[in-house]
């Protein structure tokens, strides 16, 4: 069944979600306890309006979520990191430069906007929920570390995801040949 699975897979989103939750909160703080002209002021707009989502869909996640089909976790996701893209296209371009230097600043060039558009354009396949589970974790794990690269953020725990498991072959059946019982395994007697 993949029913645990998807359980364990829940259980790391959280992990995620509670960790971004707290660095985009000690980012904000930090921030606003600082002069104004120190902060970039479209990237805490930004951190101010993924918190505030973050907190009016909280119950969603801690309640609804585990309770809910796997396409509810890929929609609340998607709709978070929607709210980056959306906020992002709404700056002024020299202004979102910026934002993308500040947030690229500990990965390579374009790392967030290949991140974003990565999980924007990945589609549910509930056939192959493996897979899709496994790629928005990555891609959210990535996001997770970026904002845990914040100044005043703590260090990331995210763990690239384990390895699809690969499907054990069954063992061939015993033969009866006259009175005994020969088994054979791949074509061979053994």
């Amino acid at each position: 069944s993949s029913h645990p699975t998807l359980l364990e897979y829940y259980q790391e989103f959280r992990v995620l979600y509670n960790e971004m939750r707290q660095n985009l909160t000690q980012y904000i703080k930090k921030s606003r306890s600082l002069d104004g002209h120190a902060v970039n002021q479209n990237l805490l707009a930004l951190t101010e309006s993924l918190i505030m989502s973050m907190a009016i869909f909280q119950e969603e996640f801690e309640i609804d979520l585990p309770q809910r089909p796997p396409v509810d976790l890929f929609k609340f996701f998607m709709r978070l990191t929607r709210l980056v893209h959306t906020e992002l296209n709404c700056m002024p371009e020299d202004e979102r430069l910026i934002v993308y230097g500040a947030l690229n600043q500990n990965f390579g060039a374009g790392t967030i906007e290949n991140t974003i558009t990565s999980v924007l354009n990945l589609k549910y396949a509930h056939r192959d929920i493996y897979h899709v589970t496994s790629s928005l974790h990555q891609m959210i794990g990535k996001l997770s570390e970026i904002i845990s690269k914040l100044p005043f953020s703590a260090p990331s725990t995210y763990q690239k995801p384990r390895e699809e498991p690969k499907p054990q072959p069954e063992p061939e059946a015993p033969k009866r040949v006259g009175s005994t019982v020969k088994v054979f395994r791949g074509g061979r007697q053994l």
